[in-house]
């Protein structure tokens, strides 16, 4: 959704050899009025045939260094190894919030139909776990 909004941009930075995908590998994109944020960052995880959970908790943990070295209070995430399909988004929740803490203000990006699945790991509403 977000290549379509900006016309294509991410695509052509893939296709251009801009954008690799290489683990670790950080690109902060100013998105201007296309999209509900400022910037969109992306984050490299390397070849998905490397992509285990111990990755997956490498990067989490990488994620939320990176978003504190922004100043970034706020923020939504994908989180590693959901798009994959290598981690369910129970256990990919519990290695993001073991890396973020619980205090973290996080947007969680997942299908309305899989929020179910780890609804108990998320703090309520009063910020304490239901």
């Amino acid at each position: 959704m977000c290549d379509f909004r900006m016309c294509g941009r991410l695509s052509r930075l893939i296709k251009n050899g801009r954008l690799q995908g290489t683990r670790g590998e950080t690109l902060l994109i100013p998105v201007g009025k296309k999209l509900p944020f400022k910037n969109l960052v992306l984050y490299g995880l390397g070849p998905s045939n490397e992509f285990d959970e111990r990755v997956a908790s490498e990067v989490s943990r990488a994620l939320v260094k990176l978003a504190a070295g922004l100043q970034v209070s706020r923020y939504a995430v994908v989180l590693p190894g959901r798009s994959l399909g290598v981690l369910s988004l129970r256990r990919a929740l519990g290695l993001f919030l073991a890396a973020a803490g619980r205090q973290a203000d996080v947007l969680i990006i997942e299908p309305i139909s899989a929020q179910k699945e780890a609804g108990d790991l998320l703090p309520s509403e009063e910020g304490a776990a239901p």
